[in-house]
């Protein structure tokens, strides 16, 4: 079975919240099974992005009153995800989904207490990986498309708006509605998979290393710049496991004197649940590689690379909710008695708390922050100064992202909220209003969240 599934967000950022969610089970000929529509409320804690209220056209005062509470609708997609996979191993598919909506599926399921591994028994591929598959694997058939970023530089379009208006599926833009969306990804592989009959979905592979080994130079076939289609780019194969592949791209190799220094700018880190990349191994060096080649055989930072030391290179500091893998599988069911205990009886907070702050490891600490937000967000009489830890950090210092560039506290956000009610858009005005109802409230509600007293 195959579950294709699609979310609207509050934000981009994985500390956002989902807000609207449409799971659809199909079985191998796209024949509809079953399927699970909603919307999600924020939490109290939660300010949405103007943009990506304006992009899904939201009344929030309405989708605050009629919409289920996070808590309730992680119960209710973990068992209807259950339901399915107790039944059959499924596949869940979407659209830039293995960057996307399966990290916030995850976190979703996570903060609750839910496993959203299902034993093996969920996977997942990305439809937006089989596009890009078809085009490199049969560029003289398939229908491409550019465009031009803001800086001017062409691309290849592969957006699922431009997909399907490129087959028929829709003459106009699409509207931003996650059940729209999981339609027209049925459609559209529909639409594929008739135009390459020999490439099933189903048989579609996202990672392939084609009896690659390590220490040998494999080669990719990867996008070019229009008007060229694309390129088959050598690599050095470093190290490889059933969790990743690293890999080194000749034509950018540069000396790496230690770990860390340059190691993620040189260093290709490919994950098969996440990742497409389809490895073939060359069983001659290219001449003009020659010395690239040697080089990197020689090079002691590079031949001592793993997987491992890799990921503990990169050294992050992200919140728990930009890796909330590094929980660990064990916690899950332990924060769901936690939550489960603590609904049973408020009072008994500071004691839970206290029970795990027993000599508490790395992963008991990342334990005990999901529960105190999930305090944050559901308990009564929660006192203010606990609020304030977690509000400045997240919306006005910054520290809780991942990406500080793309950072946006709750000032700069209400600043462009303004502006955009200055220019009186009448398609954009009610929600905007709306929206401004909602940041004023939180204001209200939390003043340390802001730097300005200006309303």
């Amino acid at each position: 079975m195959f579950i294709f599934y699609d979310f609207e967000t509050s934000s981009r950022s994985l500390m956002g919240q989902i807000l609207s969610y449409a799971f659809v089970v199909v079985d191998e000929h796209y024949a509809i099974q079953d399927q699970l529509v909603g919307t999600i409320a924020l939490n109290r804690t939660q300010l949405p992005e103007v943009g990506a209220i304006l992009i899904n056209r939201i009344c929030l005062s309405a989708h605050q009153t009629h919409s289920l509470s996070e808590k309730d609708a992680a119960a209710q997609i973990y068992n209807f995800l259950d339901t399915w996979t107790t039944q059959t191993v499924c596949t869940l598919v979407g659209y830039n989904s293995n960057q996307f909506d399966l990290s916030f599926l995850r976190n979703l399921l996570i903060r609750y207490g839910y496993n959203p591994y299902y034993y093996g028994r969920l996977k997942n591929k990305d439809l937006l990986h089989y596009s890009r598959h078809m085009a490199l694997q049969y560029p003289d058939q398939f229908r491409w498309e550019s465009s031009e970023n803001r800086q001017g530089d062409s691309y290849w379009m592969f957006t699922l708006e431009s997909m399907a208006m490129r087959y028929g599926i829709i003459s106009d833009k699409q509207a931003h509605d996650a059940l729209a969306d999981v339609r027209v990804c049925l459609d559209l592989i529909i639409a594929l998979e008739a135009e390459f009959p020999s490439n099933t979905l189903g048989a579609f592979q996202p990672f392939n290393s084609h009896g690659s080994t390590v220490g040998q130079l494999v080669q990719s076939r990867v996008f070019s710049q229009p008007p060229t289609l694309y390129s088959d780019d050598v690599f050095y194969l470093v190290a490889m496991d059933r969790r990743a592949a690293l890999l080194v791209r000749l034509d950018q190799y540069c000396e790496l004197e230690s770990v860390g220094s340059g190691l993620s700018n040189s260093v290709y880190y490919r994950n098969p649940n996440k990742h497409y990349a389809q490895l073939k191994p060359i069983e001659s060096v290219p001449d003009r590689y020659q010395n690239d080649y040697l080089s990197i055989q020689k090079n002691s930072v590079i031949q001592s690379l793993s997987i491992d030391t890799y990921l503990a290179s990169l050294n992050n500091d992200w919140d728990i909710e930009h890796q909330i893998y590094a929980m660990g599988f064990e916690r899950i069911p332990q924060l769901h008695q936690l939550i489960q205990r603590l609904d049973n009886d408020p009072s008994k907070h500071t004691a839970l708390v206290q029970e795990l702050m027993h000599q508490p490891n790395e992963k008991d600490r990342y334990l005990i922050r999901l529960f105190n937000r999930y305090c944050l967000n559901y308990m009564k009489d929660v006192p203010d100064n606990y609020f304030e830890r977690y509000i400045v950090p997240r919306y006005v210092t910054g520290e809780y992202e991942r990406n500080s560039d793309e950072f946006q506290s709750f000032d700069s956000q209400y600043s462009d909220l303004l502006k955009k009610l200055e220019l009186k858009s009448i398609d954009d005005a009610n929600i905007l209003n709306d929206l401004k109802g909602y940041y004023d409230a939180f204001k209200a509600r939390y003043p340390y969240a802001s730097q300005t007293t200006t309303k």
